[in-house]
């Protein structure tokens, strides 16, 4: 009985040894993690023969020093498995924080082309606290008057950032071929100041009066105006706010080709 109890006690011990031997352990690239962000997970495992990564979003890894993006903002619990050749294991899990990057849309967007010498107010919109323009301005909106691509950088108050782009060409537009630019895509009426009229651009250029009609995504007319000044603000024929939602509009005035377009409108 003695000599069980001796080898049972040896075997447990042997076991608690092997088993401390195996440790566990990471650490990480940065402290502030970001939509999008490369993070760099570096294994400091100690005694072990192979590991095992959780990443808490559905994906794992065998990688020894592992890069992972995290492209949904969220907490989530990072888990470093270490073997040893026994089967033994050893555990560590770490909970992050993914934050997420700052919302950013640019006025107008994309790709467009504007007469020579007219000026383009492009404009940048979102919930961030700091901007920088590739050309190197800093103020928000900018004037463009020369063919380029314009991108702005911005970041909130956390270092999360988000990045856009605007293509501009100019060239030299007949006057009857001068198209009506509408600067905004989206309409939020809420009296901040910010996108909460439908803005022709070079208003104050127009020689002869201008017109208006907007519709609905099923094609029914619920506005119109034949003396349009800039001052939709998402209402119905009687003045009645429109509800959120897509709509077309038809803008037409004397030398210029008829402006057509949608506008979201968020209320």
């Amino acid at each position: 009985m003695k000599k069980f109890l001796a080898i049972l006690f040896f075997s447990l011990v042997s076991i608690l040894n092997s088993e401390a031997q195996i440790l566990a352990d990471f650490s990480l690239n940065k402290t502030v993690f970001c939509e999008s962000d490369t993070l760099i997970f570096s294994n400091l495992s100690q005694n072990y023969t192979y590991t095992k990564w959780d990443f808490g979003d559905g994906t794992q890894s065998y990688t020894q020093n592992p890069k992972h993006i995290y492209k949904t903002a969220g907490d989530y619990s990072v888990t470093l498995s270490a073997f040893d050749s026994n089967g033994y294991i050893s555990q560590k899990t770490e909970s992050i924080s993914i934050s997420a990057n700052p919302t950013l849309s640019l006025t107008p967007s994309g790709y467009i082309v504007i007469n020579s010498g007219t000026p383009l107010n492009v404009e940048a919109i979102g919930n961030f606290t700091e901007f920088s323009w590739s050309d190197g301005r800093i103020e928000n909106p900018i004037t463009v008057t020369v063919s380029g691509t314009y991108t702005v950088l911005v970041k909130n108050e956390i270092g999360c950032q988000s990045t856009d782009s605007l293509i501009v060409k100019t060239q030299e537009i007949p006057q009857a071929e001068v198209k009506i630019i509408v600067t905004n895509n989206i309409l939020t009426p809420n009296g901040d100041g910010i996108n909460d009229y439908l803005a022709i651009s070079d208003f104050d250029k127009f020689t002869d009066k201008c017109s208006i009609e907007m519709y609905n995504r099923w094609g029914n007319l619920v506005f119109e105006n034949q003396n349009y000044k800039n001052d939709w603000n998402g209402t119905d024929l009687n003045g009645n706010s429109l509800e959120s939602g897509t709509y077309y509009y038809i803008i037409k005035t004397t030398g210029r080709t008829g402006g057509t377009g949608f506008i979201d409108v968020v209320k």
